[in-house]
């Protein structure tokens, strides 16, 4: 393990302690992005000078974070624009950004090492390519589920061993194992996978009450302890403990879906976005 890889995993140790200890999220700030048709994906740079938005106008917008303004859209959207579901900086390379327009794919993102990159949605199957060929490398399949004849009812079937029994709309992989990733969907399941072994190694049921949670976004915080997941139901985000299964922190969304998710390096902050026009930053001290 190289000097600067160990001292990014003994901050993201003690960013991931520090949230543990204190549930509360004292600080949040709002950019409203203006009339975009809803935020749809997130992503900080990985020197967190910038943050991008995928919107529902098919606009790309950008927000500095070290100057905390609006600047010009990447790209611009339209009233017939498809929503940008999938958005994200290349690994090392802040001037580069991969999206996804077509609206089967409504996940992707990049091994820590930027070696390798999955994609996820609609057919529930996860498709994990090689980022420098972009050849598919390893597809986990969903779970089946049955269609009557007549098209009115389509039955799930679901189980914690398989795989995802409807849309998959969250994935996101480990913030330094390279192997593990985590995906969520409409099944109201985190599960975790290992694309060494080709493994499903864990499925984590979203602490919801009677509104239930369609997910939408999950991901890894700090050293990977803690998951950050949320969605539609609830209109809430839960940092939960994956050991405990216990929610160590809750973001509400002013009763709005929240659609996208990004955490930044040293798992301080947050920035979440829905079917509003704005996103919330949120500084986890």
């Amino acid at each position: 393990m190289s000097a600067g890889t160990k001292r990014r995993l003994e901050d993201a140790l003690n960013a991931g302690k520090d949230i543990e200890k204190d549930s509360k999220l004292p600080s949040v700030t709002n950019v409203d992005f203006g009339d975009v048709m809803g935020i749809y994906s997130l992503n900080f740079s990985h020197n967190m000078q910038n943050m991008v938005a995928g919107s529902g106008n098919g606009s790309i917008q950008v927000y500095s974070c070290g100057s905390q303004r609006k600047r010009r859209p990447l790209k611009h959207g339209s009233l017939y624009g498809l929503p940008i579901t999938a958005l994200k900086f290349f690994p090392f390379k802040d001037d580069q950004l991969i999206t996804a327009t077509h609206n089967e794919i409504c996940a992707l993102d990049f091994s820590h090492d930027g070696r390798i990159f999955a994609t996820a949605g609609k057919d529930r199957k996860i498709r994990v390519y090689d980022a420098g060929t972009l050849q598919i490398k390893q597809t986990f399949g969903g779970t089946d589920h049955i269609e009557l004849t007549q098209q009115v009812f389509i039955i799930y079937v679901f189980s914690p061993e398989a795989g995802h029994g409807s849309k998959v709309f969250a994935l996101r992989f480990h913030p330094f194992d390279d192997n593990l990733f985590l995906t969520g969907g409409w099944d109201r399941h985190i599960k975790i996978w290992d694309f060494g072994s080709s493994q499903l190694l864990e499925t984590v049921p979203f602490p919801s009450a009677s509104q239930g949670e369609f997910l939408y976004v999950g991901r890894f915080c700090g050293s990977g302890d803690l998951i950050a997941a949320g969605g539609s139901g609830t209109n809430d985000l839960k940092i939960i403990n994956r050991k405990t299964r216990g929610v160590s922190s809750r973001v509400e969304s002013e009763g709005k879906t929240i659609h996208a998710l990004d955490v930044s390096q040293d798992g301080q902050h947050l920035v979440i976005g829905g079917t509003g026009n704005s996103v919330q930053i949120v500084t986890l001290t």
